[in-house]
């Protein structure tokens, strides 16, 4: 059962294509969207599916459900009944369905906004991808062994995550950042949560979470449209459509008071975390994102590089919506907290940027640049893609980033500066 509609490799590969072609985004009957674009530059055929709204459509008391069924859609992939292989292994496919604990720099791909399915294989076997996919899918997902060691594996990822200092820090610092939302929740739950998730609850869960209106299908590789859509067609074309339940994010809630939680550990490594979520004139985007750019880089230089206090550390700016949580993180030893603590808070409350032309260009140049290798390969073109879409309200998002930040001016960073790196509340988590 867990691999039918799995067919035999026939290394089948249509035309080749010539020239690239435009992404375009394509509604399905059954309320499936899908992004497709190719391009003759590569053999590698990626499929990135982008689940959404994860927390919001967890049942209560039952998070961590979402990325349990993750876990043991992945069984489908890797395990066969009937044959000396497993269905990935047949194609030379490529699974990712989690945020992997032993790569530290991953994590951004997982979120309480959304979960995916990442799956990559030569261009030849697209059609066997598309099978594969559709078979984890309509799975079950009432395997009781499959749901147990899922379960275990979350279980050790939860208590390693409680011994590192940046991940409680970070977990903390959503509780209070965002209390009451559904980026406040812990995607892969607790102890409680998922110990309550038998096999007919994810079952059901299943039945509703997969409705194919709420995902996104990402195609990226060197397969023409015409033949891509015709194989999405005929294997995830046909899951039935099912009503997709609530899918409005209410607002982040505004940081009105200032907040402060001490969290003692080991005490051989220290994690500083503030942040808070304000208001943003749509007019200041492109402005606040190169001004924390560049705050970032003054705080690295001066914590890091100057006065040794870091070992990593970084301000960041996350938009939704309207609103937008500023945020600074860094790891350094115990005897440094109170310096480097007060280092941080500096920089968030300090109101000030006088930066050259020169700096503001390096800023925007550099982000971009790192924006574009993000999109370089084919499996990254679809995770950004699909999450353009669903956060940033279109797959043209790249070029109004590009377009917004190169309007910037010194005068901009100097002014949001003022305007939002302010004494203003604050959350602070420190975690030893």
């Amino acid at each position: 059962a867990a691999t039918a509609g799995v067919t035999e490799p026939t290394r089948s590969h249509p035309a080749p294509l010539e020239t690239n072609e435009t992404p375009e985004v394509i509604r399905l009957d059954n309320g499936l969207t899908v992004i497709h674009t190719a391009s003759p530059n590569t053999r590698m055929f990626a499929l990135h599916l982008l689940v959404e709204n994860r927390s919001l459509r967890e049942p209560r008391g039952e998070a961590g459900i979402a990325d349990l069924l993750h876990r043991t859609m992945a069984e489908v992939a890797e395990k066969a009944t009937d044959a000396p292989t497993s269905p990935l292994e047949r194609i030379g496919a490529t699974l990712k369905v989690t945020d992997s604990p032993w790569i530290p720099y991953d994590d951004y791909y997982t979120t309480p906004l959304y979960s995916f399915v990442r799956l990559e294989c030569v261009d030849e076997y697209y059609r066997e991808a598309l099978d594969l996919l559709t078979a984890m899918l309509t799975a079950p997902h009432d395997n009781a062994e499959a749901i147990a060691d899922a379960r275990k594996d979350m279980m050790s990822a939860i208590q390693r995550a409680a011994a590192n200092p940046a991940d409680v820090s970070r977990a903390r610092l959503r509780e209070l950042l965002y209390a009451g939302h559904p980026l406040s929740m812990p995607v892969m739950g607790d102890a409680l949560t998922l110990n309550s998730i038998t096999p007919p609850k994810l079952a059901g869960f299943a039945s509703a979470y997969l409705a194919p209106g709420g995902m996104i299908l990402s195609v990226v590789g060197n397969v023409p449209r015409a033949a891509a859509m015709e194989a999405v067609r005929a294997t995830l074309g046909r899951l039935p459509a099912t009503a997709v339940g609530t899918t409005t994010v209410p607002p982040i809630p505004l940081t009105t008071e200032s907040a402060r939680s001490e969290i003692d550990g080991d005490g051989k490594q220290s994690s500083i975390r503030m942040g808070r979520v304000v208001d943003v004139d749509p007019g200041d985007r492109w402005a606040l994102l190169v001004a924390i750019q560049i705050a970032s880089e003054h705080m690295q230089q001066d914590l890091r590089e100057t006065r040794g206090l870091a070992y990593s550390l970084g301000i960041a700016v996350d938009f939704e919506g309207t609103r937008a949580a500023i945020t600074a993180s860094m790891g350094t030893r115990p005897e440094n907290l109170e310096e480097a603590e007060a280092g941080v808070h500096s920089y968030l409350t300090g109101g000030g940027l006088d930066v050259s032309g020169d700096e503001v260009e390096k800023a925007v140049n550099g982000y971009l640049s790192r924006m574009r290798m993000r999109r370089i390969t084919s499996m990254g073109r679809a995770f950004n893609l699909g999450v353009d879409l669903f956060l940033e309200g279109g797959i043209d998002y790249p070029a109004r980033e590009a377009a917004g930040m190169a309007s910037v001016t010194p005068d901009d960073v100097a002014r949001v500066a003022k305007r939002y790196l302010v004494d203003a509340p604050l959350v602070t988590v420190i975690a030893r």
